[in-house]
């Protein structure tokens, strides 16, 4: 996965080169989360903030259909209360390496101006994470394993979808994550099911 995002980001450069693709930075914040299920039982979870860094290239399809592809850094994580559970509270923060290949649609508002709606499949590699459990006021903090075979699982499945006001090279742009795999490989023991979820808002710059 790793050589995979370093290929993505050696491609979308090597791209950018054409005069058909436009490439951009982007940065922002995310209101992360959870959906977290214990034996089938909805668990009360909460918000975690975190950050989102970019690159991304917009290459010609079929205007005003354009390819669009986005590797990106994400912080996220979630907060769960268990139900019927000696743990009172867990806390995690995870990071994430993302590849998105997505399909993108502009409909323009002016002579530069258009809004533009994006939406696609995003794969995510887990690089690291630390999680705090609190039992009876004592609070431990650990680091996040991250495997293919046990504990959290390395990679993670999503799919990405966002609404952007794009000026000349400026772009302001709203984008919501919804992940459909658990990232717990420990499942069919702990019958926990946990999938990410989030939004986010981030600044962009195209340059060129």
């Amino acid at each position: 996965m790793k050589h995979l995002v370093l290929s993505a980001v050696l491609m979308i450069t090597l791209s950018a080169a054409t005069a058909q693709t436009r490439l951009a930075i982007k940065a922002g914040y995310n209101h992360n989360t959870a959906r977290i299920h214990i034996r089938d039982v909805k668990q009360p979870t909460g918000n975690q903030p975190g950050i989102n860094l970019g690159l991304q290239l917009k290459a010609d399809f079929e205007p005003p259909l354009h390819f669009t592809g986005l590797v990106s850094y994400n912080m996220r994580g979630f907060t769960l209360t268990p139900l019927a559970s000696d743990t009172d509270k867990l806390e995690t923060k995870m990071h994430y390496l993302n590849l998105a290949p997505m399909l993108s649609y502009d409909i323009a508002t002016g002579k530069t101006e258009h809004i533009t709606f994006t939406a696609g499949p995003m794969a995510g590699l887990g690089i690291s994470g630390t999680q705090k459990i609190t039992t009876a006021g004592v609070v431990n903090s650990s680091k996040m394993n991250f495997s293919t075979a046990v504990n959290y699982g390395l990679f993670d499945l999503a799919i990405y979808s966002s609404v952007g006001y794009h000026f000349n090279k400026v772009f302001l742009e709203a984008s919501y994550y919804l992940g459909f795999v658990s990232i717990n490989n420990n499942e069919e023991g702990d019958r926990t099911n946990i999938k990410n979820r989030g939004l986010g808002v981030s600044l962009g710059y195209y340059l060129r």
